[in-house]
């Protein structure tokens, strides 16, 4: 029998988001529910559970590298 080669979806939940951004639950909430619409607005489908996002999707709107850090929202 061959093993699956299926990829697991990682994630960030609203508690990782708190601690990354050092906010409240309910604006962690608030980033996780704009991105997830921002997904879906692109025309994918979120497969990832509500109060969800996934970590490739946030690293990529969110987290900023050093040469980028002068354009990032703050």
């Amino acid at each position: 029998m061959a093993k699956s080669k299926a990829r697991t979806i990682e994630v960030y939940d609203v508690n990782d988001i708190m601690a990354m951004l050092d906010c409240s639950k309910s604006y962690a909430y608030g980033i996780i529910k704009k991105l997830r619409e921002e997904i879906e607005q692109l025309g994918y489908l979120n497969i990832v559970p509500a109060g969800k996002i996934q970590k490739s999707y946030f690293d990529k709107r969110l987290i900023c590298s050093e040469v980028e850090a002068n354009v990032c929202v703050k």
